[in-house]
């Protein structure tokens, strides 16, 4: 499912006016330890703030695309005690994840580790299949850094999503922006088709760009709900979920914004 017709003609026409940027440059910004903010909101104002921050940032460009599209599937253990240590608020915890790029057909094992001094250490392999954390590569992977065994771990919920990544002229910062979102598991399917998700990933405490500024002018405030705590929510009834009621709730109002 996606955002209307207008909405995503107006991205394309606003994303083309920006200067680009290609994967090689954009990887001298890769940010694999660093402070993540996230903020969610109703798609229709994608447009206006694409317009307001067009002098600040570059877009990355594939294969002439501004726009990728993602698979993701969300590992956990079998009592889904990833999701529990976020839900519960844990310090040091983890996610692994596995990403497929469908524009350029690369897949990655991925590892995010959330310290407790609130920053994101980041790691990654290239791995193309979702199996494929079961190998020898993936099992050693997943050893080395965390305290999970591979053996333990199935795929909980998939997702998926289109994104355009944007870099600050500084190349000190990088946004992405996500939409079309849809999540299955559980024998499920469910969409947001209204709503957006940016996430502003900075190696300190830089608000250089204005981004925080902008959003706040536009009554768009912070919000760390993950996508994998998102789709579970939604997929599973019965997971334990009071922590993220209030956020929840928040969300479905921009929703029907």
């Amino acid at each position: 499912m996606q955002i209307n017709i207008f909405s995503l003609d107006k991205i394309s026409e606003i994303i083309a006016k920006y200067s680009s940027v290609s994967l090689d440059e954009i990887n001298e910004v890769k940010l694999m330890n660093r402070i993540d903010s996230k903020y969610v909101f109703n798609a229709s104002k994608l447009p206006e703030i694409l317009e307001l921050i067009r002098e600040q940032f570059f877009v990355l460009e594939i294969g002439g695309n501004r726009v990728q599209t993602y698979n993701t599937s969300y590992y956990d253990t079998a009592d889904y005690q990833m999701y529990i240590n976020h839900h519960n608020g844990r310090q040091n915890r983890f996610k692994i994840r596995h990403r497929f790029y469908k524009n350029d057909k690369k897949g990655f094992l991925e590892i995010k580790f959330k310290s407790n001094k609130g920053r994101t250490i980041k790691n990654r392999i290239s791995l193309n299949s979702v199996d494929d954390i079961y190998t020898e590569k993936g099992t050693e992977f997943i050893q080395q850094i965390t305290p999970y065994n591979s053996n333990d771990l199935k795929v909980a919920l998939s997702n998926s999503f289109s994104r355009i990544t944007l870099v600050s002229r500084a190349f000190d910062q990088r946004l992405t922006i996500d939409t079309n979102l849809a999540f299955s598991g559980f024998e499920k399917e469910h969409s947001n088709p209204n709503i957006s998700i940016i996430e502003v990933k900075r190696d300190k405490f830089s608000q250089n760009t204005g981004i925080n500024q902008i959003l706040k002018d536009l009554k768009i405030y912070q919000s760390g709900l993950s996508k994998y705590c998102l789709g579970m929510v939604y997929l599973n009834q019965n997971i334990k979920q009071n922590t993220f009621k209030s956020k929840l709730i928040t969300i479905k109002k921009i929703e029907n914004a």
